[in-house]
């Protein structure tokens, strides 16, 4: 909290502020994948984005998680720029990332002893986030003697383990089938329900981002991508992904933030032709129309 005069302030956990990320092209010149984004999360908030392929969704991620420097504008967690790796925050991509010659218990344990945590409670608190995720007795498991599904939980439980206040999540579900992904969902609302942490979730599911979130951001097509709405999900929690996809509101809430995707989604098809590519392979500096 932030006091002064007569009022106080709610620090946000995530706050982008007019930001832009230019990439440089090896032929020279640049690409300008986001542009003027101006966006806030406050804490324990669910927020997905969702947009058209190439947006610059996961940018968005990478400039909040610190490992990518805004080229303008500021990003910033509880009222501190992000210059670095946002120690604050955990990221969860659309790849898992396990050690493949270690266990299920081994790969989720690391984060705690690379904090210093003595083995034996760095073990106990391991046990018990693999439990939490559903994987009570396969914690000698490696990888690949784990089903995709298995292989999320694990991954989950080894970024929400160090105790982060924010979880940055990049389509991790995308590669799930239809009914493991459900449960996945289900399994981070219950989680996220008892922790509340920050989560900033992207996605190309539009009833997913609707299903999970409190609130869903739209992204324009890129280049000089942007944020063009925020809708509001005021759906009762908790909720189960699946039954509340049959909800009336649920239906409202997908129409309206369809129509404003929609658009977007058939430019960034459009623009994938000729005439976006044609700029980039040429190296010429794209941005917005």
């Amino acid at each position: 909290m932030i006091s002064g005069g007569a009022y106080t302030r709610r620090v946000s956990a995530i706050e982008f502020a007019d930001v832009a990320h230019r990439f440089a092209l090896a032929r020279g010149g640049s690409y300008v994948a986001v542009d003027g984004v101006s966006f806030t999360v406050a804490p324990g908030e669910f927020v997905a984005i969702v947009g058209p392929t190439g947006a610059g969704k996961s940018t968005l991620l990478n400039l909040a998680a610190g490992l990518l420097r805004s080229t303008a504008g500021t990003v910033s967690s509880f009222g501190r720029r992000v210059d670095g790796i946002n120690r604050r925050a955990a990221y969860l991509f659309q790849q898992d990332v396990l050690l493949p010659w270690k266990t299920a218990l081994d790969n989720v344990v690391l984060g705690p002893l690379l904090h210093r945590r003595p083995r034996a409670e760095a073990d106990a608190l391991a046990r018990r986030w693999l439990a939490r995720v559903g994987l009570a007795g396969f914690e000698n498991r490696y990888p690949h003697q784990l089903s995709g599904g298995m292989r999320k939980r694990v991954a989950l439980a080894q970024s929400l383990i160090v105790g982060p206040e924010i979880l940055l999540m990049d389509e991790p579900f995308s590669a799930l089938d239809v009914q493991t992904r459900a449960l996945m969902e289900n399994d981070l609302l219950r989680i996220w329900q008892d922790d509340r942490k920050t989560v900033l979730f992207v996605t190309h599911d539009l009833e997913e981002a609707i299903a999970l979130a409190d609130r869903v951001l739209v992204l324009s097509a890129g280049p000089g991508a942007r944020i063009i709405g925020t809708h509001p999900v005021p759906l009762p929690r908790p909720r189960d992904v699946t039954e509340v996809r049959l909800e009336p509101a649920f239906q409202d809430i997908y129409r309206a933030v369809w129509r404003q995707l929609r658009g977007e989604v058939l430019r960034a098809y459009a623009a994938s032709g000729a005439g976006v590519l044609g700029q980039v392979a040429s190296g010429g500096t794209a941005s917005a129309p």
